[in-house]
């Protein structure tokens, strides 16, 4: 009798699990989010537009109710999300000062 092998989830898989990635409105909040900064990684003097990633501004596990609010989503580079883990109170001050700067600019180009 074959006994098929499996793999135990991982702490990750159970992470990305939780967050629901695959959801059609957290798809649509990133979209929103990454149109809204111009698909630019918004980390002071950065700029990058490659391998971009939608940061929540409050810990996700922290604030579950602001998970799809547009003001709390910034667009960071691979290498600047990896440059705040961990340190996420440190930049929240200072990411929602730009996401409103953002958001201003939008409204006067409308």
């Amino acid at each position: 009798m074959f006994i098929p092998r499996i793999k135990p989830i991982t702490r990750k898989r159970l992470y990305q699990l939780k967050r629901d990635y695959g959801d059609p409105a957290y798809r649509e909040w990133r979209e929103r989010v990454l149109k809204r900064d111009d698909f630019t990684c918004q980390y002071p003097k950065c700029g990058s537009k490659l391998k971009l990633q939608i940061h929540h501004i409050k810990r996700f596990n922290d604030r579950k109710d602001l998970k799809l609010s547009d003001s709390n989503g910034i667009t960071l580079c691979n290498k600047c999300h990896r440059k705040i883990y961990s340190r996420e109170q440190m930049y929240e001050a200072m990411f929602l000062q730009i996401v409103l700067s953002n958001k201003n600019k939008k409204q006067q180009s409308e």
